[in-house]
Formats: C-alpha cells, structure tokens, sequence
C-alpha cells in the first residue's frame, strides 16, 4: 500500500513539472514576444529553462540550499556565449548583405550567410546559441539586402546600425527577462515538490556520469591507454575503496568500469569497495600501467 501511493505521488510529481515547463517556456515567448528581432523568442525559453531548472532541483528553497553560483555561472556562460554567437551571425550578415549592394548575388549571399553563420556559432558548447547566430546573421542579411539608393558607406553605416542595435539590445533583453521569469515560476513549482528532481538532457547542470560521452567524462591524450586490473586475493587494493587507493591523483588513472560476479558497475563515483575477483576497466598513462597491475596482486607476488 506505501509503495503505490509513493508511486502515485512520484507520477503526480512528474506531471505537475512537466505542466510547468510548458508554462515556463509559454510563458517566456509571451514575455518576449513584442521585442525586436528573430533571436529573443529562442534566448528567452533557453533562460527561463534553466534557471527554472535550478530552482527545480535546489535541495530546499533555504537560501543556503540554493545553489546561487551554478545558477550565477551558468547565465554568464549562457550570456557570453549568445553575445559571441550573435556577434559571429551579424558579422556574416552584414558582410555578404553589403556585397549585396555592389552587385554580389543575394542567393549566394543567403547561402553563405547561413552556413558559416551555423558553423562558426556551433562551435560553442550550447546548441541554441547557434540558432541565435545564424537568425541574427539573416535579420541584418535581409534588412541590408533591402536598402535602396545607397550613395556612400556612410547611407549603409546609418542603415545598418539601428538594425544591429535592435537585434542585439532585444536579445540581451530577452536574456534577463527569462532569467528573471525562470526564477518565481522555479520556486512556486519546487513548493509543490516534495524532492528535488532533475531533468534529463537540461543545460542547467552537467548530466550524471552514465549518460555523459566518453570524451567528456575523462580527457585522455594519445599517450593514455585503457588496461584491465584484476583484484586478486590477498592484494592490498582487497576491502579498499576507489577514493581510498587515489589513483586519480597518484597515477593519473581513471577507473572506468568495474566487472563484478553479479553485475557491471559503470562509472563507479569511488566509494565502491573492491572486492577479490573485480575486474577495472583503467584508463591511465601508458608509463603507470604495470604499476597498477602490480598494486593489485599479493605482496609476495611482486618479488
């Protein structure tokens, strides 16, 4: 009987999130939706979500709980990355929308603008800001595009620049107003919460160990090899947890994966304790592998 009502409550719980992450992002278009250019809708969601997000999972709503840095670091990533991707996205636009003018073909112009404008934005680490360069980038291509009887530079300069302006200021703006609207939706949403949760796939906070890419987990170069350490009885590793033996610190080595009778352990966190028979998947440098297989057999086996 506890077990159903607690998975009543678990389902509960997820649908009352669900319900307002769409009230957030709803929310956030309307919010912006009367500001000046394509990009405010797309930085606006993306804001709100993450710092509803935050709020979401804080342990409690006490301000010791909250985390206030993550939140802090994750906008300013969020900002200067959009900054960086706009400023790419404009860059192009306005170089091909002003070659446009000299007699450049507007088809060929479009086209480049949105290819590099994608590609050179995609190279940050968050995928929405490669949408804000490249609508950046068109807005200004097809405003400029559109000028008639230009006479000079300075007639492109004075057309052009507003249209800059109004790309930019909306975004930056539509930034802060998601900010500020993820926060009050967060908390009135956590109240109902009897738990914090965490959604998969959120830009809020880095995803757990076991859904992350390989790469990203551990950073490897060509002199690093992947090797299997096997626990044998009698060794010193025997009984011994992952954070006990610090292999990370004294011999650069990652554990990967640890084979177990019974079943696999991926990504172990260190307090699994190590048991004879274990099998570790060890990610170290090529000049530390025989020592961390010798670390695993018995004393006497060394000599």
């Amino acid at each position: 009987m506890a077990d159903r009502i607690t998975r009543a409550r678990e389902k509960w719980a997820v649908r009352v999130l669900a319900v307002a992450r769409v009230v957030t992002i709803g929310s956030a278009y309307i919010a912006v939706r009367d500001i000046p250019g394509l990009t405010s809708s797309f930085v606006a969601i993306f804001t709100a979500l993450l710092t509803f997000d935050l709020m979401v999972a804080a342990p409690s709503l006490r301000p010791q709980h909250v985390d206030y840095a993550a939140l802090w670091n994750r906008t300013w990533q969020a900002l200067s990355q959009t900054v960086a991707s706009l400023a790419k996205g404009l860059s192009v636009g306005l170089f091909f929308g002003s070659l446009t003018l000299t007699g450049f073909s507007d088809v060929l112009g479009a086209v480049l603008t949105v290819g590099l404008g994608y590609t050179w934005a995609s190279r940050a680490r968050r995928s929405f800001t490669s949408f804000v360069g490249l609508l950046g980038g068109l807005y200004i291509f097809e405003q400029i595009r559109a000028i008639e009887g230009f006479h000079s530079v300075v007639s492109i300069i004075s057309h052009v620049a507003p249209v800059a302006w109004r790309v930019s200021s909306g975004t930056l703006t539509a930034l802060l107003s998601g900010w500020i609207l993820g926060i009050p939706l967060g908390i009135v949403t956590r109240l109902f919460l009897r738990r914090p949760y965490r959604t998969r796939g959120s830009q809020a906070y880095d995803p757990p160990f076991e859904v992350r890419p390989f790469e990203e987990v551990v950073h490897a170069g060509r002199e690093y090899r992947l090797i299997q350490v096997r626990v044998e009885p009698a060794s010193p590793v025997e009984n011994m947890t992952l954070a006990e033996l610090n292999w990370r610190d004294e011999h650069s080595a990652t554990v990967v994966a640890i084979e177990r009778q019974g079943g696999n352990i991926p990504m172990p966190r260190g307090k699994e304790r190590l048991q004879a028979g274990d099998v570790l998947l060890v990610l170290c440098p090529v000049a530390e592998a025989d020592k961390l297989e010798a670390l695993a057999k018995p004393m006497l086996e060394r000599f």
